[in-house]
């Protein structure tokens, strides 16, 4: 039985200075009054938030106020609420827990005025036994520490061979978002709170605890799986001899049982099913999921029973170290054996204040769908998604990448750290891995790369204990059904003794200049993780958050001549993301890599917002294209890519391709048509000529009759084709069909379109070279394709 905990909370903010001499084993609400100030709460909840709903503090997002919550690292928190025992409520029986799902940071809880527990991992959920409770007015109190007090104490002492950014050394040891410390792409928020559910609940036994139902093989072609399930269940029992387990899973017409006595509280029931519904990510067949249900019998009865809807599958990742001198090398998922392209996002925090993050997910879930994505890679400087999260993936064939939490950093390696990351990496495996939809584990973001590159001297990533031995490990037990990457990307043994020169999975950033530059379009990894390119918020997204009086020109010395001298504006420079706006070296390298972009694409020098943004806009949703139609017309040579990334998770100038408020910016539409199961594309020139790709992600072969119009020369897509014909792709294929001499008209918009036999049309467009082009004539270009819309500009078009 679950109880949500919905009486008011009061929450009261104590500076460190007041609170470090209250009792840690016995403390009430009236211990705290008057310590500090009192303001009701909202559970799930950050502090911040309830400070500002009380006019306590400003909006924290707007103009440079995000600045000053650094003065509000060293408040303690006591968040208090009343409840009453539940019905039938029996003092003897230690089955009355308090359920914390979601806490942020390190905690202890009191029940009437009694300790009953605490913990420090904001990732994972823990129940705490209530103790003796009164019938009614029971009092709650939960003291969460201040996560920078807790960071300074002699247990987390940091030796010299860690690294970091220099905002990020408390998160060494704190289980805790790393981004909330302040990242590239991230506010420096170092928050608290309950920020996901707190309820009272009434355990019993027998139980059914957890269970583990996975497929170990599988044939497409015969349609038949091997499965098994994992159980535990708990009871009062001496013996286990009147119990026994059964599985019952539906799909349609497809149906699948199994039943075993128990001659333990743990055991694994493997069984075989026939003519099964298989699941698939988006384009590579249909995401079929059993409805399934796990009951615990005793003597006949059903005595507890739990749900999940399934999916069979099997996922393989196919490797190799490095791409040798003339291409070959491999990294792709295999699912059901049959590889599958990838395309899609990395998720990064939908919220720098997460109690927010579950009243985001269902419009972030439904752009990254939109999109046509079907992966994620879930980024390690972020906290773990719910299951609201993996069950959406579940059901529309979005396969997931999961790093564990730890990014950008040589972490300590004590064994406190490695305790702590093993119980959480437990905790998080046992939670996710019935979901179909999660495919890959990842140890970290980037702590490969830190260790090779961002030291003084070279680290081998292979003696990083927690990502070659502790999480393995755990994996090893707990989920040996899915691959393991030990970083993104990976350097193992062979990629460390090249200086991790031609691996084969990649993040490719590099000068972030020209888009079509050599760097990207000689990248020769099968697999990017991770690319991206800036793109300028709308104004009308800008005002909510930039004073008015610093909107333009963005650089403080900036003119009618050149609007880009100096330094940006304070609150550009904290918007983009600039911890520390008055310090020499925060000079803007967002905000200059995006002029810098718009300047090398367009000749003409922008002198209103308007122009600037749109500029901006464009830039980024051409380099997006270019990105996606580069992999894409390589497709099977190479394999996937990740971009960065769909959504902001605070207002900012990012690589983002829809801001904060949900607002897209113009690379949105062009990823969508990009990322379409069949698209024409021109790949990069290659012995002169430029060929026309047909790229099928479909399951069927496809005839195209296609036609390319040079619409710069013809002033319409309607003009005379510069390219026509009909070409047949075959199921998941790609096949070149036409190549051309474009050396003459580089600078030239060209449309491509085409129709398929149900008659079903799709249209791109294509720039050589799309550097020093003029503003006017590009823009007419694109009016005269039909791709003119710019939202967030007042009129939802560009005039």
């Amino acid at each position: 039985m679950k109880i949500e905990l919905t009486n008011p909370w009061a929450l009261t903010v104590v500076p460190h200075k007041d609170a470090r001499s209250l009792d840690t084993m016995s403390l009430t609400a009236a211990d705290v009054a008057g310590l500090g100030v009192t303001v009701p709460a909202s559970v799930p909840g950050n502090f911040e938030l309830d400070l500002e709903r009380a006019g306590i503090i400003p909006d924290p997002f707007f103009g440079t106020n995000i600045l000053s919550l650094r003065d509000l690292e060293d408040r303690h928190l006591f968040y208090v609420t009343s409840f009453d025992a539940p019905d039938g409520y029996d003092p003897e029986a230690a089955n009355t827990y308090i359920h914390f799902e979601g806490v942020d940071t390190a905690f202890n809880a009191f029940v009437n005025g009694q300790s009953i527990g605490g913990w420090g991992d904001m990732y994972m959920a823990f129940d705490l036994e209530t103790g003796p409770l009164k019938p009614t007015g029971n009092e709650l109190l939960v003291h969460i520490w201040p996560t920078m007090i807790e960071a300074q104490e002699d247990w987390n002492y940091l030796p010299p061979a860690v690294g970091a950014f220099k905002w990020n050394y408390a998160s060494l040891h704190m289980r805790k978002a790393p981004s909330s410390f302040g990242w590239d792409i991230m506010c420096r928020a170092v928050s608290g709170g309950l920020w996901r559910p707190v309820w009272l609940e009434v355990t019993k036994k027998p139980r059914l605890d957890d269970f583990f139902l996975y497929t170990y093989n599988v044939s497409a072609e015969h349609k038949w799986a091997d499965l098994c399930l994992y159980y535990h269940f708990t009871t009062e029992d001496e013996l286990c001899n009147d119990y026994e387990i059964t599985v019952e899973g539906k799909c349609g017409g497809s149906h699948f049982e199994a039943r075993q006595d128990a001659w333990h509280i743990y055991g694994n029931i493997q069984f075989h099913a026939d003519n099964v519904k298989l699941w698939y990510p988006k384009n590579a067949g249909d995401p079929d999921l059993y409805d399934v249900t796990v009951k615990l019998w005793r003597r006949g009865e059903v005595v507890d029973e739990k749900s999940i809807r399934f999916g069979i599958r099997t996922v393989e990742l196919d490797r190799t170290s490095l791409i040798d001198a003339d291409g070959k090398g491999e990294f792709r998922f295999l699912i059901n054996h049959k590889p599958v392209f990838v395309m899609g996002s990395n998720w990064v925090p939908l919220d720098a204040f997460h109690s927010r993050d579950a009243e985001r997910l269902p419009t972030a879930l439904k752009l990254l769908d939109e999109a046509g994505c079907n992966a994620v890679r879930c980024w390690g400087g972020n906290v773990y998604e719910d299951h609201a999260f993996f069950d959406y993936c579940d059901e529309h064939g979005i396969m997931v990448w999961q790093d564990f939490a730890m990014g950008c950093a040589q972490y300590p390696e004590d064994a406190s750290i490695q305790s702590d990351l093993g119980e959480e990496v437990e905790f998080i495996v046992r939670k996710l891995r019935n979901h179909p939809s999660l495919c890959l584990w990842a140890g970290d973001n980037e702590c490969d790369y830190f260790r090779l590159f961002c030291y003084p001297f070279t680290r081998d990533p292979g003696d990083n204990i927690l990502t070659r031995k502790i999480i393995p490990e755990v994996l090893r037990m707990e989920d040996f059904t899915r691959p393991y990457l030990p970083s993104s990307p990976f350097v193992d043994e062979e990629a460390f003794k090249a200086r991790a020169n031609r691996i084969s999975e990649d993040h490719l950033w590099g000068p972030r200049d020209y888009f079509k530059g050599e760097f990207y379009r000689t990248a020769c990894c099968h697999f990017a993780s991770e690319t991206g390119y800036h793109g300028c918020p709308a104004p009308a997204t800008l005002r909510k958050y930039i004073p008015a009086d610093e909107l333009w020109p963005i650089f403080d010395q900036g003119d009618d001549t050149d609007p880009f001298k100096g330094t940006p504006r304070p609150s550009w420079l904290v918007h983009q993301t600039s911890m520390e706006p008055n310090e020499q070296n925060s000079f803007g390298y967002r905000i200059r890599l995006m002029t810098s972009q718009v300047r090398n694409m367009f000749v003409d020098v922008p002198h209103d917002l308007d122009t600037y943004a749109k500029m901006s806009q464009l830039s980024q949703a051409e380099a997006f294209k270019y990105f996606i139609e580069r992999f894409r017309t390589a497709k099977w040579q190479k394999t996937g890519i990740i971009w960065w990334n769909v959504l902001d998770g605070w207002p900012q100038v990012s690589d983002a391709v829809v801001n904060y408020d949900f607002t897209p910016k113009l690379a949105y539409s062009f990823i969508q048509r990009a990322q379409k199961p069949m698209l024409m594309a021109f790949g990069d020139r290659e012995d002169g000529l430029y060929a026309l790709h047909a790229v099928n992600d479909s399951q069927t072969p496809v005839t195209l009759s296609y036609r390319v119009t040079d619409v710069t020369a013809t002033g319409s897509k309607e003009g005379e084709a510069l390219l026509c014909g009909r070409v047949t792709v075959p199921a998941d294929g790609n096949v070149i069909a036409a190549k051309t001499d474009l050396s003459a008209l580089e600078d030239h918009v060209l449309y491509v379109e085409w129709t398929d036999e149900n008659g079903t049309h799709g249209e791109s467009h294509f720039i050589a070279e799309p550097q020093h082009l003029d503003y006017a004539a590009y823009l007419g270009a694109l009016h005269a394709c039909g791709f003119d819309t710019f939202v967030g500009f007042g009129n939802g078009k560009d005039e």
